[in-house]
């Protein structure tokens, strides 16, 4: 799965900020990720979990934080949903 950083959300007062993610994208399988202190992004980003990588630990320079065991778990069962469909 790959991090995307995208623009800042706007705010909204209906609905979670999430789901409206998940609702606007044309992209089913992008799960929306919010910035937090456990994975210092910068700005509220998306998780695209249609395609998976592995990149060879030599190719990454440093990590920027860690992802939460919900949000992973998120991921997953995503990517399941796609390669069952």
């Amino acid at each position: 799965m790959q991090v995307r950083q995208s623009r800042p959300a706007k705010k909204h007062t209906k609905g979670s900020s999430k789901e409206k993610s998940k609702e606007k994208t044309k992209y089913i399988y992008n799960e929306p990720l919010s910035k937090s202190k456990t994975n210092n992004l910068i700005s509220d980003s998306i998780v695209k979990c249609d395609n998976l990588f592995t990149l060879p630990s030599k190719n990454i320079q440093y990590k920027i934080g860690t992802v939460d065991v919900d949000d992973f778990l998120r991921f997953i069962t995503t990517y399941k949903e796609k390669i069952e469909a």
